[in-house]
């Protein structure tokens, strides 16, 4: 029998996301995640295809309407009745909320929520987004049978305990950060450079630190300023491609495009500074990760990630170039403050987000 059935959207984000921590679990438990995998990266599937995690496939139809999501929910529900696991997890919050309505039609599936970080519709006041907040809710709350909620931040724990009255809220920090993937370097420059990593969508705030960056590169050209990411042209939130790339020629400002997870640690190493100024976070994977590698952390205050910064950075109010611009002022006018912060970034992984720690909270509600 299954110990565990994870629902994941697609291949790509499972394995960028929380292959590691469900790779880790896989030591103790036996394992299987239900993804997409038609637009899979072959060699990343066949990686995981040579472990002992079971991959089924199931398309995602969570995008094509009330009829998908229906078709969505039959699949989680006939895949669970053929698998029999003991827990099941639903990752994402749309994932979740058409989980715990195909929950209604199984006894004795113990079914466990993963919310990541909530979407626009739990903030904006229009009357869509309300109905919209309701529906999740009262499907969550109501319909799941037999679940609980894991969240990944202080404010959302808050939030479905205090203002929602979730019974079970469960708060893990993260994934799991993957030290050895991830190794840590001192940096210790007299000028530092800075790096923007993250989805090229316009609530991960990357017009805020273009202008901070353009401000800098005015003034003293040798200060480095490395953007890159994903871009999703399909995404209503995707910033202007043509235009950011257009900023970044003018102004001096390195852009490195999307950046593969056997890249990523070599990015990280060839920066100081780890910068992002999202609208809202669940928690910032790439942040921690970047942290893991010595990176100091310069992040919007916003639920999430003001979870990543203690004594290792600095948090600027969302949207607040002036602010982000002297968070940066620090770093060039003192240069001793990055090598302690580098250390304290390190550290702040390996005492918190490490992925052992975040594997045994998981072992814990399993068990």
């Amino acid at each position: 029998m299954i110990d565990c059935l994870f629902f994941i959207n697609d291949f790509d984000y499972f394995y960028s996301h929380r292959f590691n921590l469900v790779n880790e679990l896989c030591k103790n438990k036996k394992i299987a995640v239900a993804c997409d995998t038609s637009k899979a990266n072959k060699e990343n599937l066949k990686k995981v295809l040579n472990l002992d995690i079971e991959i089924i496939h199931i398309k995602n139809m969570t995008n094509e309407g009330i009829l998908g999501k229906a078709k969505q929910i039959r699949s989680y529900i006939n895949q669970i009745r053929l698998k029999k696991p003991k827990n099941v997890f639903f990752v994402t919050l749309q994932s979740s909320f058409l989980g715990s309505i195909g929950s209604v039609f199984l006894k004795n599936t113990r079914i466990l929520m993963i919310v990541p970080g909530l979407g626009p519709d739990f903030f904006l006041k229009h009357l869509k987004s309300k109905f919209r907040r309701i529906i999740y809710l009262f499907s969550m709350k109501y319909l799941g049978r037999n679940s609980s909620i894991i969240v990944q931040n202080k404010d959302d724990e808050r939030l479905f305990k205090k203002v929602y009255k979730f019974k079970e809220v469960n708060l893990i920090s993260g994934n799991g950060i993957n030290t050895n993937e991830f190794p840590f370097e001192q940096r210790n420059n007299d000028l530092p450079s800075f790096l923007f990593l993250s989805r090229l969508i316009k609530s991960k705030g990357i017009y805020v630190f273009l202008k901070a960056a353009s401000h800098f590169t005015k003034i003293n050209k040798n200060i480095r300023f490395k953007i890159g990411g994903i871009y999703d042209k399909d995404n209503k939130d995707s910033v202007n491609i043509d235009e950011v790339l257009e900023i970044c020629k003018k102004n001096n400002i390195q852009f490195i495009g999307e950046v593969k997870r056997n890249e990523l640690k070599n990015i990280f190493h060839e920066s100081d500074i780890f910068v992002l100024c999202s609208s809202r976070e669940g928690l910032p994977q790439t942040a921690l990760e970047a942290a893991s590698t010595g990176m100091p952390l310069i992040l919007s205050n916003v639920p999430g990630c003001k979870d990543c910064v203690k004594n290792n950075g600095k948090l600027f109010n969302f949207n607040n170039v002036p602010e982000l611009i002297k968070c940066i002022e620090t770093y060039c006018n003192d240069p001793s403050l990055l090598s302690v912060e580098s250390l304290n970034s390190r550290n702040m992984i390996l005492s918190q987000f490490e992925m052992k720690l975040i594997s045994k909270e998981y072992l814990r509600i399993i068990n």
